[in-house]
């Protein structure tokens, strides 16, 4: 699953069925840049922590109920290796700049 960010456009969620990895990115911005976007929380390193509620938004049409339920049990077992923030829910990501 991929968190894709380009300039001037809304993020798009791809590979929205690979519920066995999950990260951010970043396409047509320069290695290391992080732009303000809602719902995105920059860590230092090259991760972020990403709200579920965008990565719904982003699936859009594929966020189907049965994808939801796929989608909450990725999140729920990425919470067992500290991939999920206890307060926010929000998910960690890695960062790719391309």
């Amino acid at each position: 699953m991929i968190f894709s960010c380009k300039p001037d456009t809304a993020p798009q969620l791809l590979d929205a069925e690979d519920f066995k990895a999950f990260k951010l990115a970043f396409d047509g911005y320069v290695v290391g840049q992080k732009p303000v976007l809602d719902g995105v929380r920059y860590l230092p390193d090259d991760h972020a922590f990403v709200s579920q509620r965008q990565v719904i938004r982003a699936a859009g049409q594929q966020a189907t109920l049965a994808w939801r339920e796929a989608f909450a049990a990725m999140v729920s077992s990425a919470a067992k290796y500290g991939w999920v923030d206890p307060h926010t829910q929000d998910i960690k990501v890695h960062i790719q700049w391309q």
